[in-house]
């Protein structure tokens, strides 16, 4: 949590645009802990919690992940804002971070995707690590995800969330614009360098390949399929 504040304070110092932070949570015990860290900056910052619902005998850790985020969906909906942008609190970033995924999106993109390294040490293109979302889209896409009956099959909120872009034809960007460290543990973290995607990323990451997927989206279990499939490919082909 040091590295992140002390890093939203370098963004915030840097961004060109009125900012406001804003953490949810399902655990009221941790409240007054952030509130303490959070008062110590100079962070514009809002704190927000909820109840975890779920269907009965559901056990993964992704409905907390997901309703975290449609909290602050909704929040931000509320009052007006104009871009959502997630920044994962296990994650660093280049202090320029907010600049450049505005210029991104000011050449017409609906959603700004700034890839990097999940803690397995494979690349994401549809993580919420760094995404900014203009309002046109989170206004009207829902964050939800699925765990199946036997627990065995989850899809998260991320893979809906791209889906459901793609189902609307959204013009949606994902590169590494910027620099960006994954924090493992408080002294070690995955950092991912600005560089163009290579041509397997470019390929795994296109319209072509994952729009005829995103058809499926309304049927659950062919989307943990999907996800299964994928994540194969991610650790043995790509």
């Amino acid at each position: 949590m040091r590295h992140f504040l002390q890093n939203q304070e370098q963004i915030k110092k840097n961004a060109e645009y009125s900012t406001r932070i804003v953490f949810s949570t399902e655990d009221k015990e941790f409240c007054p802990l952030l509130e303490e860290c959070l008062s110590q900056t100079s962070l514009d910052y809002e704190i927000l919690t909820f109840e975890v619902e779920k269907p009965k005998g559901a056990r993964d850790r992704i409905w907390a992940l997901t309703q975290a985020r449609e909290v602050i969906r909704k929040y931000c909906i509320d009052q007006g804002s104009s871009v959502l942008i997630f920044l994962d609190s296990d994650m660093t970033f280049d202090p320029d971070l907010i600049n450049m995924l505005a210029r991104k999106s000011g050449e017409g993109y609906d959603v700004v995707y700034n890839c990097y390294l999940l803690k397995n040490g494979r690349i994401t293109f549809n993580g919420f690590g760094g995404t900014l979302i203009r309002r046109n889209i989170f206004r009207e896409i829902a964050f939800r995800c699925y765990e199946s009956p036997d627990h065995k099959g989850v899809v998260d909120e991320g893979f809906y969330f791209e889906m459901d872009l793609l189902r609307r034809n959204a013009k949606i960007f994902s590169g590494i614009l910027c620099e960006s460290a994954h924090y493992i543990s408080a002294g070690s973290s995955l950092r991912l360098e600005p560089r163009p995607l290579s041509g397997r990323e470019r390929m795994k990451s296109s319209y072509i390949i994952r729009k005829p997927i995103s058809c499926l989206a309304g049927l659950p279990m062919v989307m943990v399929q999907f996800a299964k499939i994928g994540y194969f490919l991610g650790k043995h082909v790509w």
